[in-house]
């Protein structure tokens, strides 16, 4: 396909590249993993193929040959050639064909994807654009998507069931977290008790947090490795939840690390929205990250799944 116009932003994504954060290189991928998942899946790619994540919508382009592609992640209101397209789904589309995303309605970051996966270029075997580190560079109106859609066979369409669609429509997120070993520095019950809101301050390194201010026993500690979902303190006591293209290493005290399910949560919700931590333990923590059946799948909002 041809880019006509990308919208806020659209980045080469996949699941990233861990392992080289002793080289100072972050981790990064797509931010929303659930959905990213979800959409290979839908095309029956394997789970690593690149897809384009799109920011807020507002993407545009033109089908140069038949392909099957696939939806996920934020509500666009998508149409191809002004026919209106489901949400987490895949679906044919033929040479000529427009395939435009209106913005976000609900959640703020989208996923498209092609049976077969897209070309696109390696940096540490890895995909994922992440600008600040200079790594891969945005996508721009006039650029070719190319892949290999004549040797995919064509599938029929589908759409991923309403019982385990993700939603992107909370009033109030609760972070689920496990207490680190700087927790002591804090006054967790202060914490867990309080309302936090996303601030304006938020990106793909990290989600800002304000609210009242939570400061440490003390801040001077020396600088260490950071893990996905770590929850640093602030000098001025505002939380961030640091995602994939966090810093590898930093000094601020940490109460602990959001598990990665809410982390993909989270990064669908704007300033603004409330939120919530809750403690859990390390025992739990693993049964949501390896469910046994689908209805321990944590990253769905099923009833009293918290």
């Amino acid at each position: 396909m041809r880019l006509l116009r990308t919208g806020p932003l659209a980045t080469w994504q996949d699941r990233g590249r861990p392992g080289y954060e002793a080289l100072g290189v972050s981790e990064s991928g797509a931010a929303d993993r659930l959905a990213y998942h979800l959409l290979n899946r839908l095309l029956e790619n394997p789970a690593d193929t690149p897809a384009v994540e799109i920011l807020l919508g507002g993407f545009r382009a033109e089908i140069l040959a038949p392909c099957t592609l696939a939806l996920a992640g934020a509500k666009c209101g998508a149409a191809l050639d002004g026919r209106p397209l489901r949400n987490w789904s895949r679906f044919r589309a033929e040479t000529g064909q427009i395939l435009e995303l209106g913005y976000a309605r609900e959640g703020q970051i989208a996923y498209l994807g092609v049976r077969g996966g897209f070309d696109a270029p390696r940096i540490f075997g890895s995909v994922s654009v992440n600008l600040r580190e200079g790594l891969g560079s945005p996508l721009r109106a006039g650029d070719l998507l190319e892949g290999s859609p004549a040797a995919e066979t064509p599938m029929l369409p589908a759409t991923l069931a309403p019982a385990i669609t993700p939603r992107y429509d909370a009033k109030e997120l609760i972070l689920r977290y496990l207490p680190g070993y700087q927790a002591e520095r804090f006054d967790r019950e202060r914490f867990e008790g309080s309302l936090f809101r996303i601030s304006s301050r938020y990106d793909k390194m990290g989600y800002r947090l304000e609210g009242e201010p939570l400061l440490p026993q003390t801040t001077e500690l020396l600088s260490e490795g950071i893990c996905y979902g770590a929850i640093q303190i602030t000098h001025d006591g505002d939380p961030i939840v640091l995602l994939g293209d966090r810093q590898t290493i930093g000094g601020y005290p940490k109460i602990g690390s959001v598990i990665p399910p809410d982390c993909w949560r989270l990064v669908q919700y704007g300033a603004g929205t409330p939120i919530r931590f809750k403690a859990i333990s390390i025992e739990r923590a693993h049964r949501l990250m390896t469910p046994r059946t689908p209805e321990e799948i944590p990253w769905f909002p099923w009833p009293g799944n918290s």
